[in-house]
């Protein structure tokens, strides 16, 4: 009988010990929960979506515009750069047959662009002389050989995608005459006496503008 009495002492004690070892798991499954709380959360690790590339400026176009006094002009153009423009070209007016080329700045690419251009050419031999020879004779020799190197400065704007666009300009146009000879007939009494000049050079400003339109290609 004596080793029935610790028996019933060790039977008696165990759900006590059941209880703390619950409350003991318990306190350790709410220190893991605070615990996982305040860790800092990891950054997701979704796939992100592809950036898009950006849309490349044409390399290689052509621009057809007519203005004063250029005329009618068809220019080459090329970007080396996104903000610069390279265009050569020929341009045909009433004073004759004559080519330009210059540069454009471009500070960004939208349907609307900004564009400042400078740009120089030279004038060949006039026509406007044959066009006198029918309404004023005595103009003809005056212009015969007429012609002019211009340097021109347009602040204007592109409207329109980067392959097709129609451009609009304003500004001014330095104009450096030449005449290397030309003839006046001068009236005395019935009599007419042709004075002769050669090599008569002189210089001027005048506005210049101009509307067209680009086709870049490639």
């Amino acid at each position: 009988m004596n080793f029935l009495l610790p028996l019933a002492l060790l039977l008696l004690a165990q759900p006590e010990n059941s209880v703390e070892q619950q409350l003991v798991a318990s306190e350790t499954t709410l220190e893991s929960t605070e615990t996982a709380a305040e860790a800092p959360e990891k950054p997701e690790s979704s796939l992100t979506e592809p950036t898009q590339p950006k849309k490349r400026v044409p390399l290689l176009g052509v621009r057809l515009d007519l203005g004063f006094p250029d005329g009618l002009g068809l220019d080459f153009l090329g970007n080396p750069l996104p903000f610069l423009q390279l265009h050569l070209g020929l341009m045909y007016s009433i004073f004759g047959v004559g080519f330009r080329g210059g540069v454009s700045f471009v500070p960004w690419h939208g349907v609307f662009r900004p564009v400042l251009t400078l740009e120089s050419g030279y004038q060949f031999n006039s026509m406007v002389g044959l066009w006198l020879y029918t309404t004023h004779v005595s103009l003809y020799n005056l212009f015969d050989n007429f012609r002019y190197t211009f340097i021109n400065s347009t602040l204007g704007f592109d409207v329109g995608s980067a392959n097709v666009a129609f451009i609009f300009r304003i500004g001014g146009s330095f104009l450096f005459f030449n005449n290397n000879h030309f003839s006046y007939p001068i009236k005395n009494g019935d009599d007419a006496e042709m004075v002769s000049i050669r090599k008569v050079r002189s210089t001027g400003f005048i506005p210049t503008a101009r509307i067209g339109i680009s086709i870049c290609f490639l």
